[in-house]
């Protein structure tokens, strides 16, 4: 891939049209029989995004069946070349987003913000094989973390084994951390347990959490909180799906810390 200047990407188109090399040819002939049924599958509104575009020769056969596709990202190293092509395929298709992204596939790279109904990525098969079949299957891998504070190693096995997660990427650690604080303050009493509770939150800038252990005791905090005018959101598994819609959208957006189920969230 290194070698894919604007000199080596003209080297390359011209050695496509050999005919010792096949399969150019092949996944063409491939696109002329399927193209419409692939768009049909992709459906209207798509943003279609091609690793390893090259020239853009191929993915004209599946954008001439495509119905109102709401843009096409080419995705190539050899930058120039791409920008070029691009340029082409715009003047070609004038009703159609061209945004060509400079990148190699195999690193994270960011799409440009398209609004479309779905993302579809086209790869077409001969530049897979570039890869050695380890390097080939990641690329159909998402990346995958998974947290566990009390498994066992039957446990840990299992999970790894689920997920496709090499031994050598497990980490076990402790869980202290500099940033974090263990306090434990006695109380007698729900009344003493709420003024000990105001009196922390008082002196607490950002947002916190407090866990309670049923969906009774979290709604009496919530209701308790609300009346002293904190900014608080119940969050349990009995609420309405909406509810927790809402207040899982409210921690995304940084408003609300949310939590999972017997917990109370509030900033």
């Amino acid at each position: 891939k290194y070698f894919y200047d604007a000199a080596g990407s003209q080297l390359f188109d011209r050695i496509t049209e050999l005919p010792e090399y096949y399969p150019t040819r092949t996944e063409l002939a491939v696109m002329r029989e399927h193209a419409a049924a692939m768009a049909a599958r992709c459906g209207p509104r798509c943003l279609l995004v091609e690793l390893g575009a090259g020239s853009l020769v191929k993915v004209r056969l599946l954008l001439d069946e495509l119905v109102a596709p709401a843009g096409y990202v080419p995705v190539d190293v050899s930058g120039e070349h791409l920008r070029g092509a691009a340029r082409e395929l715009a003047a070609d298709y004038p009703g159609l987003g061209v945004h060509p992204v400079v990148a190699d596939f195999t690193r994270p790279f960011e799409l440009p913000p398209v609004p479309a109904a779905r993302r579809v990525v086209y790869f077409p098969g001969s530049t897979i094989g570039n890869f050695d079949p380890a390097e080939a299957d990641d690329l159909g891998r998402p990346p995958v973390l998974a947290l566990t504070a009390t498994a066992t190693p039957d446990v840990i096995e299992d999970v790894l084994g689920r997920l496709g997660i090499p031994n050598a990427d497990v980490v076990h650690t402790g869980f202290y951390r500099p940033n974090l604080t263990l306090d434990v303050i006695p109380a007698a009493g729900d009344r003493e347990k709420c003024a000990l509770l105001s009196k922390i939150l008082d002196n607490t800038d950002g947002p916190a959490i407090v866990y309670a252990a049923t969906v009774k005791a979290v709604e009496a905090v919530a209701e308790y909180l609300d009346g002293e005018g904190v900014d608080v959101a119940a969050y349990h598994g009995k609420l309405p799906p909406k509810q927790r819609a809402a207040a899982q959208d409210a921690f995304m957006s940084g408003a609300v810390i949310a939590s999972m189920s017997g917990r109370i969230s509030f900033r």
